[in-house]
This record gives structure tokens, C-alpha cells and sequence, in this order.
């Protein structure tokens, strides 16, 4: 629009004046460009205030997760008479947003050594009873027991020292070891980790 009137004006200037044609041509590009510039920065504050109220909402999320209070505590025992044992005793669980119990009077002992596969239907609770054992919740009732002592009594460190977790979705990192962690870090894992690291090393370089 603004380039047809400029177009109508500067037509309607002699042609024998071309000074003045060249002036009104110069003048009605720089009104455009400006004329630009202020739509888009309108269009833009247009943008900022349609995606406010869901960056409100997301703020509140992210404060009501940063405020929340871990409900997992740790004790102070980090030995253990016994290795390689899970044992559950009378475990009952619900979710805290469930009053129907997912598990109930589980009891079972897994002695060092032996394989234990739970087989069941989608949602039997085969996922929240490995869970219960690496202690990402804590049981209803009963106890869970990793080298005969209950999983709360544990610190966080000794108890992640007894307890791998293998997720039944499989995740590929991508990169090699020595991308993964520092030397140092590494290096607190134990000397395997630290011959891996090395062998890397040595072959990247």
C-alpha cells in the first residue's frame, strides 16, 4: 500500500524534474523502511503477549517443583552384615495420588548369586516393586531390606552403592567415555572405569 501511493506521487511529478522525482522516490523507500520496521516490532509485542499467560504458567511450575521438599530422607548406616540380599517383608505400596494399594503383602528374599525375573500384565506393579528396592519411594507398609538392613536406615551413598537400576528403555549416549566425565570423575568410579578411560585415551590420541 505504502509503495503504490509512493508510486502515484512520484508519477505525478514532471518528468523534466527529475530532481524531484529522485527526492520523493528516496523519501517514500526510507518511509517504508521504517513503516516495516515498526509492523514487525508491533507483530513481535503481539507474539510476546499471546505467549504470556503460558509463560506464567510455566514459571509457576518450575517454582512449585524448585519449592518442593524431598520426601525421601537419609539415615546414617553405611555397613551391612550381609552382601548382595534383597529381601521384602510384608511390602505394601500406593501412590501418594491413589488410596488403592498397586502392591500388597509382597514378601520375597533374593539371596547373592540368584536371578529373580517378575513376570505380569501392563500396569501388575513389576516397575514399582524394583523401584521400591532402589528406594525411589518409600513402601506403605512392610520393609525392604538390601543387605539385611531396611533401604531408610541406608545413607544415599551406600545405599547407590548397593543398588544398580537398569530402566527397561535403553539409552544410547552419544560420543565416547572420555566425553562422558572428567578423569577425576572417573577415576572415583574404580580402577575399571579408569582403564577404560585410559584405553579411550590412548586411542583418540
Amino acid at each position: 500500500m505504502i509503495y503504490w501511493v509512493g508510486a502515484a506521487i512520484v508519477n505525478r511529478v514532471p518528468a523534466a524534474d527529475s530532481a524531484l522525482r529522485l527526492t520523493n522516490f528516496s523519501n517514500i523507500v526510507v518511509f517504508g523502511a521504517y513503516a516495516t520496521y515498526v509492523i514487525m516490532t508491533v507483530m513481535m509485542l503481539v507474539m510476546i503477549i499471546m505467549r504470556m499467560p503460558a509463560a506464567q504458567v510455566s514459571t509457576q511450575r518450575i517454582s512449585e517443583i524448585l519449592e518442593t521438599e524431598d520426601s525421601l530422607q537419609e539415615d546414617s548406616r553405611t555397613e551391612a552384615p550381609k552382601v548382595g540380599t534383597v529381601e521384602f517383608r510384608n511390602v505394601s505400596f500406593h501412590y501418594p495420588s491413589s488410596g488403592k494399594n498397586v502392591l500388597e503383602n509382597i514378601s520375597f528374599q533374593v539371596q547373592r548369586g540368584e536371578t529373580v525375573a517378575f513376570i505380569g500384565a501392563t500396569g501388575s506393579g513389576k516397575t514399582t516393586l524394583v523401584s521400591l528396592a532402589a528406594r525411589f519411594y518409600d513402601v506403605t507398609q512392610g520393609e525392604v531390606l538390601v543387605g539385611g538392613v531396611n533401604v531408610k536406615d541406608y545413607t544415599f551413598d551406600a545405599r547407590y552403592d548397593r543398588i544398580g537400576y537398569i530402566t527397561q528403555k535403553a539409552m544410547l549416549f552419544s560420543g565416547d567415555i572420555i566425553e562422558q566425565g572428567t578423569h577425576e570423575q572417573l577415576l572415583a568410579k574404580g580402577s575399571f572405569y579408569a582403564d577404560l578411560y585410559n584405553s579411550q585415551f590412548e586411542k583418540a590420541s
